[in-house]
């Protein structure tokens, strides 16, 4: 057989591969699905981010890809591929949040047909029943939609019907806060494990790890910097060095 020649793998052996692979990315998807939820935030803000992060990792990494075999890599429509090269908005990547357009519709309602600034949550129109008939026909019902407003804390209920407290659908800014924190700290983690995996065997790796405060003020953080780079520098030669003495080269790579 020639040395060029392919013999075809055997789909027995790749399935082991696929089902591995499968629960890899379930729970990397249930990490970021928690996080979202934290903050009370829809998958479509995630969606919309993830595919943009795609094409913008695959257009710096390799920008002589074409939009072709952008799409192909990432999945990603090339229409919406080409739309959003040219800083232009993607409709299908743009869809209102069902939440946040039935509190805007509400607060409208609520604005133009209520003067005493409550609105009904049955009946006939003005009603938070005939908004949902409106807006999501067939798709949710006047009181999960009731539930979900009260939980988030945009509306509150009283005998005659509901009142709007807060008209803006975002997460609270402590909540924010701590979403900034732990992203921040995947985002370090994740580049982390992209330059070990690019890194050669022989060479040094990077291992991760945080440590934040969020009450030192921004000019003392500025000189506080190089003295904490140098001491972490001395910190990871150190624990290198106790890693590297460890090892026993007969326990195989993996």
């Amino acid at each position: 057989m020639p040395e060029h020649a392919h013999t075809p793998q055997n789909p027995q052996d790749t399935a082991p591969q696929h089902s591995r692979y499968q629960r890899i990315i379930k729970i990397l998807a249930k990490t970021c699905a928690r996080i979202v939820l934290s903050v009370n935030r829809p998958a479509q803000d995630f969606i919309r981010a993830f595919n943009e992060g795609l094409i913008d990792i695959l257009r710096q990494s390799q920008p002589t890809l074409t939009i072709a075999e952008m799409s192909l890599r990432t999945g990603i429509d090339r229409r919406q591929i080409s739309q959003y090269l040219k800083q232009q908005k993607v409709p299908a990547w743009c869809k209102p949040n069902t939440v946040s357009m039935l509190l805007a519709e509400i607060h409208r309602t609520i604005q133009t047909h209520c003067p005493d600034g409550v609105l009904p949550v049955q009946g006939e129109a003005p009603s938070l029943e005939a908004i949902c008939q409106q807006l999501v026909p067939g798709r949710l019902h006047a009181q999960a939609v009731l539930r979900e407003l009260v939980r988030l804390g945009n509306i509150k209920v009283s005998d005659t019907g509901i009142k709007i407290t807060s008209p803006f659908y975002s997460p609270e800014k402590d909540s924010l806060d701590f979403l900034n924190t732990t992203v921040w700290a995947m985002d370090q983690l994740s580049k982390t494990i992209e330059f070990n995996r690019l890194t050669p065997e022989a060479a040094m790796k990077n291992f991760q790890g945080s440590v934040y405060s969020t009450q030192i003020p921004p000019w003392k953080a500025e000189r506080l910097h190089p003295r904490l780079k140098q001491r972490l520098e001395s910190y990871y030669n150190e624990v290198a060095e106790m890693l590297k003495e460890a090892e026993d080269p007969c326990i195989p790579v993996g």
